[in-house]
């Protein structure tokens, strides 16, 4: 994976030059500010969902099939 990558690195950087350079480096800062904004909101939609499925389960079907006395 390692040669793989710093093949394709070095043939951004021969065919573009210095533009594939910043074109690499600004996906990868794109991508990294793009974890720490999303992943935060992701966190709190799946707890969410993890909470209604659980509160689905318990209600509906879990005390319709299996009705305790």
């Amino acid at each position: 994976m390692r040669k793989i990558c710093r093949k394709w690195f070095l043939r951004v950087r021969e065919e573009r030059g210095d533009f594939g350079m910043n074109a690499v480096i600004g996906i990868a800062i794109g991508l990294i500010v793009a974890a720490f904004v999303l992943l935060p909101g992701i966190r709190g939609f799946a707890d969410t969902i993890v909470k209604d499925l659980q509160n689905w389960w318990d209600t509906g079907i879990a005390s319709n099939l299996f009705p305790s006395n």
